[in-house]
Parts: C-alpha cells; sequence; structure tokens
C-alpha cells in the first residue's frame, strides 16, 4: 500500500508511542469488524476517539510552545518519506509465521504489496497517530482492504475487544507515568540525554513487560504473548526504524531532536520536570520547571487521580493508586534533602561536611510533615498505611577532590531515629549510599574516595562500565565494615554501550573480583551490600558451552543469572543444566541475586556448621522468613529441592523485598492443576502465588509439585523473579 507520510518512530514514553492503539475504532466483536470486514451483520464506524484527539492537540499545544518543536517533527516526516525496508521487522514477521505455521496457516506474503509490507505499514501507521491529532493516517488504515484481510488473518477469533485494548493502554499510560515519577527529574533529564538509547531502551522494555505479564492468555497481552512478541522485541524493532530514518536522512540526527522535543511536550503536558529543584516558579522560557512546594504539586497531582477512580476496575484502580504513591514518594524525597555543597570544607584532595544540628531539625520536619500530608491524602484514592520511603539525604554536589566525606554527629543520629526516618544517604558525583541508621549510635562519618582503575584493568580483561570507588564507614574512633542492614549503592555508568543486562557490582578482593550483581537504574546500577570495600561496575559476559539444549528457553536466563553471580558453572565453561539443585544451592541462588546477604545474621539447623560455604546463605533466607528446615531443627541441605519448595521460596521472597501479599484464593489459583492435591499444605500458598504472577508454569495440565528442578529451570525462574514488578 503506498503510504506517504510514513511513521516517525520515536523513543517517547511508552504511553506515547502506544497512546496511538486508542484510536482504533475496536468493537465488542474485535479487531476484524473494526477495520470493515463483515463479521455478523456489521459495519465498521469512522474513527471517532475524541478523549484521544483531545490528549494529543494538548501535547501538540506544547509542542508548538517549545522552541524549534514543530520544525524538528517537520524534519523527521520528511525524513522518513523514503523508509520502506520491509525487513526491519523481520523478527517480528518470524514470530507471526511460526504461530501462523503451528496453526497450520500460510506464512505472511512477502511480494510487493503483500501482507508483510501491509504489517510495515500498520507498525508505522499505528504509531504516527502521536504526531497527527485528527488521526488521519488511521483512518487510511482502517480502511484499507489489505489491512482488513491481514488482521482477520492474524486474530480470527477476534480476541481483541475494547474492554482488553482499553486495559492495555491504560497499564502502558500508568505505568510509563508512574516509572516515569519514579525516576525523577535526573533520571528523566537522563533519557532526554541518552546518546546511546540504553535508558530509553530498558525505559520501554518495562513498561511494556509489565503491561504484558508472562502467561497472560487473553486481550492485548494474550496476544503478544501467543506470537511470542516479546517488548525486547518491539522496542528492537522501533529503534531500528529510527536509526533508518536518520540513515535517510543523510545521518543527521532527526529522530533525536524531534524525540526531544516531543518528551519536552510530554513532560510539560505531564507537569513532570527535567530539571533540579528550585524555588523559582519560571525560568522565562515555555519549558516545564518545577513547584515550588512539591508537596502541593504531588498533593494536586494525587487529586487529579482520585477522579479518575470512579468507575474504574479493580486493576485500573490499582495503577492508580500506585502512580499516586510514586508521586507521593517523588514529594518526600525532595522534601527530605539538603544541599551542603556550599558549606564543605576542602583540604588537598579531601572535601568534608558535617549535618548540623539545627539543618537536620529543619529537614526532618520537612520529611514528617510532607509524610504526614501526603499519607493523609493517598487515603483519598485507597491507599492506606502506604509504604513510603523517608530518607534525609545529604547532597554534596559534584566535587573534584578524590575523597568526599560527610560526618553525621551522634545528637543528629537521636534525632532521625526519634523521627523514625529509618535512613540517612549520601550524594555526590552522582554516587549515592543509603546508609540505616538504626545500627549507629556515635559521631558516624562516611567516606567516598575514587580508587584507581589500574586496580580493575591490572586483574580483568571485563569491560569496565564505572570508575573504582572506595567506601569507607567509621563510627566514633571505629571503622565498620560489616553491616546489621544491608547499604544500598548506586554507582553511575559511564559506558552506556555495554548490555545493561549483563552489568554486576564486583567487589575487588586481593587481586580478584568477586560479583555481586544488581540493578540497573536510569544511568546508575543500584546494588544492596551488607558490606565495604572497593567496587566497581563491570560486564560479566560468562560463556557456557553446554547450554545449547536449553538456550532456546533458558538461554539468556543462565547468562543474566550468571552475570550477577547468583549461579556459577560447575566448572570452566560448563553449566550443567540437566543437574538438579540442592536446597542450599538455591538459598544461595536466591539471596545473593535478591541482594538479601547478610554475614552477621545466624541460624539454628544442627546440620548446618558455619563452615559450610552455604552457612551464611541458608541463615540469611532463615533469618528473613525465606525458608525453614524441613524438621524443627533439620535444615537437610543437600536434599534436591523440589518445585513446590522453589516456588514457595520466591514467594516469601518477593514477600520481604516488595512486600507482597499472599493470593487470596489460594484453590482458585491452582485449579487448572490436575495435580494440585499433591501439594503439601504448607507450600500451596507459594505455589499459587508463583503460578498466579507467571513466575512457575505447569506442563499438560500439571504443576509437578514433588519434581526437582534442574539448574536451568532454576535460572528460568530466578530469572523472572529477579525483573518482577
Amino acid at each position: 500500500m503506498a503510504f506517504k507520510r510514513k511513521l516517525a518512530v520515536t523513543t517517547l514514553a511508552a504511553s506515547m508511542v502506544t497512546a496511538s492503539l486508542a484510536g482504533l475504532p475496536l468493537s465488542q466483536k474485535g479487531l476484524a469488524e473494526t477495520f470493515g470486514v463483515q463479521v455478523a451483520s456489521a459495519t465498521a464506524p469512522g474513527l471517532n476517539a475524541p478523549t484521544l484527539k483531545s490528549r494529543l492537540q494538548a501535547i501538540h499545544n506544547q509542542l508548538n510552545n517549545i522552541t524549534g518543536g514543530q520544525a524538528a517533527v517537520d524534519a523527521l516526516q520528511a525524513a522518513i518519506d523514503d523508509v520502506d525496508d520491509v525487513t526491519l521487522i523481520n523478527d517480528i514477521v518470524t514470530k507471526i509465521n511460526q504461530k501462523l505455521a503451528a496453526d497450520s496457516i500460510a506464512p505472511l506474503t512477502t511480494v510487493p504489496g503483500g501482507e508483510v509490507e501491509t504489517l510495515f505499514n500498520l507498525f508505522k501507521g499505528a504509531s504516527l497517530a502521536v504526531y497527527d491529532p485528527q488521526l488521519t493516517e488511521l483512518e487510511s488504515l482502517r480502511t484499507s482492504p489489505a489491512v482488513q484481510s491481514l488482521l482477520l488473518k492474524l486474530d480470527p477469533d477476534n480476541d481483541l475487544t475494547v474492554a482488553s485494548i482499553e486495559s492495555f493502554i491504560l497499564s502502558l499510560e500508568t505505568e510509563a507515568s508512574s516509572k516515569l515519577v519514579t525516576l525523577g527529574w535526573p533520571g528523566r533529564l537522563a533519557l532526554i540525554n541518552d546518546t546511546n538509547n540504553t535508558n530509553r531502551k530498558s525505559f520501554l522494555s518495562d513498561v511494556i513487560s509489565a503491561a504484558v505479564p508472562a502467561g497472560s492468555t487473553t486481550g492485548v497481552s494474550g496476544f503478544l504473548n501467543e506470537y511470542g512478541i516479546s517488548s525486547t522485541l518491539i522496542v528492537n524493532t522501533l529503534f531500528a526504524l529510527q536509526d533508518a530514518i536518520d540513515a535517510e536522512a543523510g545521518g543527521v540526527q532527526v529522530s533525536k531532536n524531534a524525540f526531544i522535543k516531543l518528551a519536552a511536550a510530554y513532560f510539560a503536558y505531564k507537569n513532570l520536570s527535567t530539571t533540579a529543584p528550585s524555588t523559582s516558579t519560571s525560568d522565562g522560557s515555555s519549558n516545564p520547571v518545577v513547584s515550588q512546594d512539591p508537596v502541593k504539586k504531588a498533593s494536586d497531582a494525587i487529586d487529579d487521580l482520585a477522579k479518575k477512580l470512579e468507575g474504574a476496575s479493580e486493576a485500573e484502580k490499582a495503577k492508580l493508586q500506585k502512580d499516586a504513591l510514586a508521586k507521593a514518594q517523588e514529594a518526600i524525597t525532595t522534601s527530605g534533602s539538603v544541599d551542603l555543597s556550599k558549606s564543605l570544607k576542602k583540604e588537598g584532595d579531601k572535601s568534608s561536611a558535617t549535618l548540623d544540628a539545627s539543618t537536620a531539625t529543619k529537614v526532618i520536619a520537612d520529611i514528617q510533615n510532607a509524610a504526614k500530608s501526603l499519607g493523609e491524602k493517598l487515603s483519598t484514592v485507597g491507599v492506606t498505611s502506604p509504604s513510603l520511603d523517608l530518607t534525609l539525604t545529604v547532597n554534596l554536589g559534584t566535587v573534584s577532590e578524590k575523597t568526599s566525606e560527610v560526618t553525621i554527629p551522634k545528637d543528629v543520629l537521636s534525632q532521625v531515629k526519634a523521627a523514625d526516618i529509618p535512613n540517612v544517604a549520601v550524594v555526590v558525583n552522582n554516587i549515592s549510599v543509603t546508609v540505616p541508621v538504626e545500627q549507629f549510635n556515635d559521631d558516624t562519618s562516611l567516606s567516598i574516595s575514587q580508587g584507581d582503575a589500574s586496580t580493575v584493568t591490572s586483574i580483568t580483561n571485563l569491560p569496565v562500565a564505572s570508575n573504582v570507588y572506595d567506601f569507607s564507614l567509621q563510627e566514633g574512633n571505629t571503622p565498620v565494615t560489616q553491616f546489621d542492614k544491608p547499604v544500598l549503592i548506586r554507582l553511575p555508568i559511564n559506558d552506556s554501550n555495554l548490555d545493561t543486562d549483563l552489568l554486576t557490582l564486583a567487589k575487588i578482593i586481593e587481586e580478584k573480583l568477586q560479583f555481586y550483581g544488581g540493578r540497573v537504574s536510569g544511568k546508575q546500577l543500584v546494588e544492596a551490600r551488607d558490606s565495604f570495600s572497593s567496587y566497581v561496575v563491570v560486564e560479566n559476559k560468562v560463556e557456557f558451552n553446554d547450554i545449547a539444549s536449553v538456550k532456546s528457553w533458558a538461554g539468556r536466563q543462565i547468562q543474566v543469572v550468571a552475570a550477577k553471580g547468583a549461579i556459577v558453572g560447575k566448572a570452566q565453561g560448563k553449566f550443567a543444566p540437566q543437574d538438579q539443585v540442592t536446597r542450599a544451592e538455591f538459598a544461595k541462588m536466591l539471596i545473593s541475586l535478591l541482594d538479601l546477604d547478610n554475614s552477621l545474621a545466624k541460624e539454628s539447623f544442627s546440620d548446618v556448621n558455619e563452615s559450610d560455604w552455604f552457612a551464611p546463605y541458608v541463615a540469611a533466607a532463615s533469618q528473613l522468613g525465606i525458608i525453614y528446615g524441613r524438621t524443627a531443627d533439620k535444615f537437610d541441605p543437600s536434599a534436591k529441592i523440589s518445585r513446590a519448595e522453589m516456588a514457595t521460596m520466591i514467594a516469601r521472597a518477593l514477600k520481604v523485598t516488595q512486600g507482597l501479599k499472599d493470593v487470596a484464593d489460594v484453590e482458585g489459583a491452582l485449579k487448572g492443576f490436575s495435580d494440585s492435591a499433591d501439594i503439601s499444605s504448607a507450600l500451596k500458598s507459594g505455589a499459587a502465588f508463583a503460578a498466579s504472577n507467571g513466575l512457575i508454569f505447569g506442563s499438560d495440565g500439571k504443576f509437578k509439585p514433588n519434581n526437582n528442578a534442574t539448574r536451568a529451570e532454576a535460572a528460568v525462574v530466578l530469572y523472572r523473579t529477579f525483573n518482577y514488578k
């Protein structure tokens, strides 16, 4: 189909990329009827989406208020006129053809004007709606016989209904909005300034993954799962198209330029800032600025969300509540930050500051007032007893000295603890360290130094993604190297060309690296540690030569979990994917991957000795209530772990890390398994949680609770648990 105004592909927030779907005039009878294919006796209506049009127009109004905004979009549209390389969607076509072949349906035709070209134009046209408030391109597509025929072939059962599409769009928009709020202004700025697209890819993939849970069999998520079209596949296709657009423009980054302008328009529309908090209410331009009062801004935003609750489904309410909680958290975090960059004392290669009692008193009051006010406000959207992170943050800004040190006097620590604020964070040069204050009573000093890069490059050939940092903490005159509760470290990533899934925090010990995992958030790697030392971020790509038999369903999962140091090979290059996993081994894997290490934890099992390699992991898991013994005093570490035991451990771990609750209807969650009666009563709740959240799947209609888990299966389950949101 000839199609002159082709897709303007950008990597705007997922809500912008997918909002165009709301313009499809979906009927309760599905896509086929929507696009004019004769089903029953219906006739497809024309496009009439006033809500979407109004929303798009509002965004475009913001675009017009941004210098060069419309010109950037026009340049992008001009560049894409000649983008017609259908091979850009080859990976999606492959997935679709695999499913069609399994259903004994002919593959998509590749002749000029055939189904592949139609799919390419449909993919582009749907996304173009974000640049077209009147939805004229979608109307053109809607009336195309080629599109009608293609959609009937792909969705013969008409499973995609109005309700499912609307629910999916709401999920995407809510997830994107919530994530943008959680990122804060530095994270949003990182999205715009992301030269290598690492942050944008991660952002989009996270948003889409959250809206397409594994195992879903209904609606849009079920449709995508059925065809095996993953969030990674969608995101990679979008960025391939972006590269093609820039190539058509002669190498000029028209996509990036348009993205920056459209992102600014979208952030303005959503009242999200990409600048540091300030007391001014205008910067003299049309660009959005931060409200003078972050608490009032969050309160107003929650009021707006409350208005959307009426008539919302339970799933929609949950998303709105999550968004409200994120807005409240951002305001509390902003309120709890004190800038000491102007108070630094500099001596030689060291800068230092002390948080005095009067400053602390004011910030503590700000945190308490924000938490009280927003806690009450959250009740208006049905969030009671919210889990809000209360942290007093000391910001030293950007310094050139090698070492930075912050001292928290004991009287300030007493104030913080008396106010029920559990943490103090120190931020300098985009490095952040959050310390639980409960265990400290005397004057406490935290020191962060930039180490010598050669300490890493001299002992490994792994790609290095950050500087080397040395951390130390002293209480009174006593150095502290072990912590009762973990310290949260955030290290800036310097090289964004690396595989972010394989980035891991490495501890430098006696000229060797020990890997501790971590998660990439924006342009930082975040990891909880129970000890201080020298740390660096590296790309840990572990290669195994014996996983070919499981690579199709466990290859990437094994690679990622191994990169984090949570699972290791049996020998050099040997993973042994079919070997069964013991209870001790899985305890180590789970505790390591989820940052739950605690070297000070104790256990009381008679068959676990302090000298055993697995003792600290069993102790940490036992102390947190993640594992119990098979008898009152026996852990049975060498016994093979069953699928039901594995399910229960990951369920308990997610309760600890994410505050999740048990499944309300355990029997209902397990009714699809013919062998549910074989699940031990003590393990049923965990099995129900794992099954209902897509963490463990059965086969042949059975859960197989008493089967032992292989190392490949364990890696897949751990990967899903690590990425659970």
